[in-house]
């Protein structure tokens, strides 16, 4: 738990949090706490970006260096 102080010209803002939200995997039946992220390419709202799903080691699928798929979309490129 971390405690960060912030100066408002005249006023101090203390803001207090319990740490990082722990993710469960989204992988269905997998009760695993999530450590990577979802690499794979999404647009959202015109904007590109990556899928974010939260995924644990044992059930993403590693593309390259630092890059990992959820389940859903290693099947998506594993499709030809």
């Amino acid at each position: 738990m971390g405690c960060d102080k912030f100066d408002l010209g005249g006023a101090t803002l203390i803001v207090c949090s319990r740490g990082q939200r722990q993710r469960r995997c989204s992988t269905a039946g997998c009760q695993n706490r999530a450590s990577l992220l979802c690499d794979f390419a999404v647009t959202r709202k015109g904007k590109a970006g990556t899928c974010d799903r939260p995924v644990c080691k044992p059930c993403a699928k590693n593309v390259g260096p630092d890059r990992d798929y959820c389940a859903a979309h290693a099947r998506v490129e594993a499709k030809p």
